[in-house]
């Protein structure tokens, strides 16, 4: 899948989202455009992604096998 329409759709899963939250994914999404619109959508897509795994070890688990992140 595409990381627009993986973006897409954890927004619409996150429409539950504080205020503060969206605020701050939008924030986070507007900084990384500006450097490069696929870089954008992964860290964004990561940090949504991070809101649904509860502990920091399946945290780094997750990121490691899903984008090799150390």
């Amino acid at each position: 899948m595409e990381l627009q329409q993986q973006y897409d759709e954890l927004k619409k899963n996150y429409s539950g989202l504080s205020y503060k939250h969206r605020t701050v994914l939008a924030e986070l999404k507007a900084s990384y455009v500006l450097e490069d619109e696929n870089k954008a959508l992964r860290r964004v897509v990561i940090t949504l992604k991070n809101r649904k795994i509860k502990s920091l070890e399946d945290s780094r688990k997750h990121l490691k096998e899903r984008y090799g992140v150390k």
